[in-house]
């Protein structure tokens, strides 16, 4: 896992992982979710994009606990 830190100096790290729990809000309104991806807390928002491995976009409301997603 690297990490760097961001223009606010929160650390920004890349990682693959299972989804573990989805903010059930995010769920409903399929908006910006809240993920725990193997343990660790990943906050999205306006500046998320969601992609398939294959490179396709796809809605945060697909999102689902079980999925391996890789995170960035």
């Amino acid at each position: 896992m690297a990490g760097k830190p961001g223009d606010d100096g929160t650390s920004w790290v890349a990682f693959t992982g299972t989804i573990e729990a989805v903010s059930s809000s995010a769920v409903r309104q399929c908006l910006y979710p809240v993920l725990i991806v193997s343990g660790k807390t990943v906050v999205t928002g306006a500046g998320t994009t969601f992609i398939h491995s294959d490179g396709t976009a796809y809605d945060g409301a697909e999102l689902a606990v079980g999925m391996r997603v890789y995170v960035e």
